[in-house]
């Protein structure tokens, strides 16, 4: 049977001890982007995660977008509300880049990638990708 030594015994727990600070400092460093885009009004959000893939505010990261969608999720129906967009389930949005109207509730549940989304799920999605469709707009412009 192998037996560890003192030294490999002292390495290991070094090596756990520093795993576990990275850790922490990780959860630390995460919080802090958190508070950061708890603070941000609703359109800073949507502009954020409309770009793709948000620039970190500081660090050296390459984007932000996963805290980004993390916070879209936290505020839930709120973010629409927040933007003056209307959060009732039958309301039509209109895609950015294909033109359909949809139902909020068929955004959430047909185009959620696990089709079993809530709207406050899919939140940063509808954020994202759509916008409430505005029926005299379209007419005016000649589109049904």
């Amino acid at each position: 049977m192998n037996k560890m030594t003192a030294s490999q015994n002292m390495q290991l727990s070094e090596f756990f001890h520093a795993k576990i600070e990275k850790k922490e400092t990780k959860a630390e460093e995460d919080q802090k982007v958190m508070d950061l885009l708890g603070r941000f009004t609703a359109q800073m959000l949507m502009d954020g995660i409309r770009d793709g893939h948000p620039k970190p505010e500081w660090g050296d990261g390459e984007t932000w977008r996963f805290y980004y969608i993390d916070e879209c999720k936290l505020r839930g129906l709120r973010l629409l509300e927040q933007l003056n967009w209307p959060s009732n389930e039958k309301a039509l949005y209109v895609n950015l880049y294909t033109g359909s109207v949809k139902t909020l509730i068929d955004i959430a549940t047909t185009d959620g990638y696990l089709y079993e989304y809530t709207i406050a799920e899919e939140v940063w999605s509808v954020v994202e990708h759509w916008e409430p469709y505005d029926e005299s707009e379209h007419l005016k412009s000649g589109k049904q």
